[in-house]
């Protein structure tokens, strides 16, 4: 952050109060799942589901840059 360059968190799931973190110089979070789902499922899924965060967070930080 220091140096100019975005600041992004990928957590497994966002609770209450998830934005306090942008005090603390998170630009954005984004969850690895977007809904209710197991521990199991999260972890079966773990490699599409990082995949496609990634992706998420990717193309909003490029969108914001343009």
């Amino acid at each position: 952050k220091q140096r100019g360059i975005p600041v992004v968190a990928v957590v497994g799931s966002t609770g209450e109060g998830f934005e306090a973190v942008h005090d603390h110089g998170i630009d954005a979070v984004f969850s690895l799942v977007d809904g209710a789902t197991t521990l199991e499922e999260a972890m079966r899924r773990t490699a599409p589901l990082v995949e496609r965060v990634t992706e998420r967070a990717c193309r909003t930080m490029t969108a914001d840059a343009e």
